[in-house]
């Protein structure tokens, strides 16, 4: 296990304190690979993510405590890309922006408010979470799981932390 606060991208506050396990795989499995492409570049992803939150931070300065929390937020959606790229690599494959198709910004949900974009991002959270335990049932490789299962914890924290901001900005 790492201790997270050992990161250089650890935001204490912003993920859940619990340590990351060790990123191995069991063999290379392209199959499992491309599920975590998803993960790190697809439509649903980390890197989606990393660009729609810092979008939001940089759009939403009237609202200091939000824009921190969004660039904090953003910071650790990019560990959660540089442990995938680090997975997808031990499964055999490179780690590439977009699977089938080429990543693209339509995919940032951008919207106009303060309280659409804090509704966007609960709703990115969540389909994350989905999407990762769509990949947790059909990833045979339990170090892989376990990866995943702890990103999970971390998504939940950023879930708690939008509903947060909603609930002081009367969204």
């Amino acid at each position: 296990m790492q201790d997270i606060q050992c990161d250089i991208h650890y935001r204490e506050g912003y993920q859940d304190p619990a340590p990351y396990p060790e990123i191995t795989v069991l063999q290379p499995d392209p199959c499992a690979a491309q599920l975590l492409m998803a993960d790190y570049a697809g439509g649903t992803s980390e890197f989606t993510a990393v660009n729609q939150y810092l979008y939001h931070h940089s759009t939403l300065r009237q609202y200091p405590d939000v824009a921190e929390m969004l660039e904090k937020t953003a910071i650790v959606e990019m560990m959660h890309m540089e442990k995938l790229a680090q997975a997808i690599l031990l499964l055999g494959e490179k780690p590439v922006y977009g699977t089938s198709t080429p990543w693209c910004a339509d995919r940032v949900a951008y919207g106009e408010t303060l309280c659409e974009r804090l509704h966007m991002d609960i709703a990115s959270e969540y389909a994350a979470i989905a999407q990762y335990q769509r990949h947790i049932e059909q990833i045979a490789d339990p170090n892989v799981k376990a990866l995943l299962a702890r990103i999970i914890q971390d998504e939940r924290v950023h879930i708690k932390l939008f509903q947060e901001a909603i609930g002081r900005h009367f969204c």
